[in-house]
């Protein structure tokens, strides 16, 4: 009351118990927040921790933060996505601001690295961004081998796919991991994803989807070297999607991953 000169809701002034500032000290958001109201020294959070401190305040329904005029804290300007590997700190900007508050608002998606409380995080691998175009609808920033590239038969590998929709569209699309055989004319086994579980047509611009699709390679497979491709088209139509190079050539339907090797158990 003595800050902003209004009376507190119903007229009471509770004691903070010290759970909440035990849960200050250990979210990293509140915790440097604290610190640099308090004009103090701190350690500054890295990438993971800050984010996971933010989606543990939105798991316990944090919408807004408003600070007051006599908690001087600047915060930096809306962070870009190399910005904020580099710097390890996001923060959205604000909302309303007048001489006496500045107010954050927090949403399910507040940058490109947040995809929302069920669907996790989505963050480029260190490799970098491929740019591959997908049917001038999507982009393949980068995908990732789980597992090794020698499989026995009746085995599971794993590939994870980062992806990026250029604009909604209405149209839900189908991700295919494909096992091919060795003359690449023909398939092995084909396994079909919703990537990242949610239908393309509810996917959200500036956001990256990370996908894992999984492919059991068939029992009795002899072995061999079998390529391993990517391919995606319309769910209802069936019609494949071309890829294209980041300078606009064409690949084609399919796009090579790598090569399995597979061995005997």
């Amino acid at each position: 009351q003595r800050f902003h000169g209004r009376p507190i809701a119903e007229g009471r002034i509770p004691r903070t118990p010290p759970e909440a500032f035990d849960y200050i000290e250990k979210n990293a958001v509140l915790r440097t927040l604290a610190a640099m109201s308090k004009g103090e020294e701190f350690e500054r959070p890295g990438v993971t921790e800050w984010r996971a401190a933010l989606v543990d305040l939105l798991n316990v329904g944090l919408r807004y933060l408003i600070l007051h005029r006599e908690v001087q804290v600047e915060f930096t300007k809306v962070i870009s996505l190399s910005e904020l590997v580099e710097a390890s700190i996001y923060f959205p900007p604000p909302s309303y601001q007048d001489e006496n508050v500045t107010i954050y608002e927090f949403s399910m998606s507040p940058g490109p690295y947040f995809l929302g409380l069920v669907d996790g995080y989505a963050d480029l691998p260190e490799a970098g961004d491929i740019g591959i175009s997908v049917g001038g609808k999507f982009t393949l920033h980068n995908w990732s081998l789980l597992d090794s590239v020698e499989v026995a038969p009746c085995e599971t590998v794993r590939v994870e796919s980062w992806w990026e929709i250029a604009e909604p569209n209405g149209t839900p699309h189908t991700l295919s991991l494909i096992l091919a055989e060795e003359d690449g004319d023909s398939q092995v086994t084909i396994a079909d994803a919703v990537p990242a579980d949610k239908f393309t047509n509810e996917w959200q611009t500036g956001v990256y989807y990370r996908e894992q699709t999984e492919l059991t390679v068939p029992c009795g497979k002899p072995s061999g070297n079998y390529p391993l491709l990517l391919a995606m088209k319309e769910s209802m139509s069936g019609e494949p999607l071309i890829f294209h190079y980041r300078d606009g050539s064409p690949i084609g339907t399919l796009y090579y991953l790598t090569t399995l090797q597979v061995v005997p158990d």
